[in-house]
């Protein structure tokens, strides 16, 4: 069924574009005849007077190209809303997740440089050290000298003291030789770890004007998402066209549903039973907010039209913690046209939730989770409404009014 509904929208939107695209081209013609018929009409005039009515004539041309153009983009707008807002905030989400990865590339990188500078201060506390030893090597050295070497070496009055005192002074001589080359590796080693920190610090500020960068991508991607509705809520026809899509969008999650279910069923064997049903009335509210939608009929208060919400909005700050109403295993998570970012939790027995409009999934496909549980946070995606999340409650496949099944104090008022 959806599939064919949306061959006649394709259908109609042909014939649209078909009609209106005739149309600006016998008015164009209209035009480009009229003004020729019209100069032909008049008195002789001056050059300069022609040339001008020729510019007009140009700019007439290029204004009905452009007309022509704008007609085509906004019946393909007005066919197409749902698909370009999940356009929208899956190439926001590309540059945000780029954005989390270059922030993470900044931590380490930091990480790393701390790691350099402790390096680079124990190795000049090290090379004070062999400076110090060195230096009181030189002054012996020199006293040394001055003394004479050779004279208390050979003024000793046996072999077996000339052979200690020569190995004594052997002794000297091999310490002074390893003290300078400790002194040239620790010099070396210095100079290597000050190179590493200044290519770290370049590096460092590579990334940070990478990140001002993508900061204005993201910007970029907000403005327009921020148009094209601007653009829904100014036009009856793109609002009307988006009631509609949703309604196709909520049969398609309805027919994936099923689905799912079904899968679910065969490759699970049924669901552990984990006594959802015993909940009615007492689920926490999945987020902290107010339900500004509630499930059932809803009637468009300016256009009178009516559908059916097979769950509830929750109005809710943008990244508010989504929390697990039970516990269960993550079943789901993805995108879905008309709901953005989607997470589904299998309670047993048939029943489970789902969320939507989500701005993060947090737990991982699988994930077994407890009541009360940070699973998501809130978002926008695929919303004309801004910051809120989408509950539904099902059993087998069926929805449920979720208000039957919370316990949401200003509904018992």
């Amino acid at each position: 069924m959806g599939q064919k509904a949306r061959g006649k929208r394709q259908e109609a939107r042909g014939k649209t574009i078909y009609l209106a695209s005739n149309f600006l081209l016998l008015t164009s013609c209209f035009l480009l005849l009229a003004i020729p018929l019209a100069l032909a009409a008049e008195p002789p005039k001056t050059k300069t007077e022609v040339v001008k009515k020729e510019k007009q004539l140009e700019s007439l041309k290029r204004e009905i190209v452009e007309k022509k153009k704008s007609l085509e983009y906004n019946v393909r707008k007005e066919n197409n809303i749902l698909e370009e807002l999940e356009r929208l905030d899956k190439a926001r989400f590309k540059k945000e997740e780029e954005l989390t990865d270059i922030e993470d590339s900044i931590i380490k990188l930091k990480q790393k440089t701390s790691a350099v500078d402790i390096h680079i201060a124990t190795l000049v506390r090290e090379r004070e050290r062999l400076a110090g030893f060195l230096n009181q090597r030189l002054v012996a050295m020199y006293k040394m000298k001055k003394g004479g070497v050779i004279q208390p070496l050979f003024s000793s009055n046996s072999v077996n003291d000339f052979g200690r005192r020569y190995k004594y002074i052997n002794k000297i001589v091999e310490y002074d030789v390893d003290l300078l080359k400790d002194y040239k590796e620790n010099q070396l080693l210095l100079e290597a770890e000050k190179e590493r920190l200044k290519a770290f610090q370049e590096e460092a500020f590579s990334l940070k004007d990478e990140v001002e960068h993508k900061k204005g991508e993201i910007e970029e991607e907000k403005d327009k998402k921020q148009a094209l509705l601007t653009a829904i809520k100014k036009k009856k026809n793109i609002q009307l066209a988006t009631i509609r899509e949703m309604e196709d969008a909520s049969k398609e999650l309805q027919s994936f549903l099923d689905k799912f279910r079904k899968d679910m069923a065969e490759n699970t064997g049924g669901s552990h039973t984990f006594g959802f049903a015993a909940m009615r009335g007492n689920l926490p509210m999945p987020v902290a907010g107010k339900i500004v939608s509630l499930y059932g009929k809803v009637e468009h208060p300016k256009f009178r039209t009516v559908t059916f919400n097979n769950g509830i909005e929750i109005a809710a700050n943008m990244g508010g913690e989504v929390r697990s109403v039970y516990k269960g295993r993550v079943a789901y998570s993805g995108w879905f046209r008309g709901y953005g970012k989607v997470m589904i939790v299998d309670h047993g027995d048939g029943y489970f939730t789902l969320f939507a409009r989500l701005s993060k999934i947090i737990k991982d496909l699988d994930s077994i989770v407890e009541k009360g549980d940070i699973v998501a946070l809130v978002g926008d995606t695929g919303s004309i409404k801004g910051p809120h999340l989408y509950f539904e409650v099902r059993q087998k496949g069926v929805p449920l009014d979720p208000l039957n099944w919370l316990a949401y104090t200003e509904r018992k008022k």
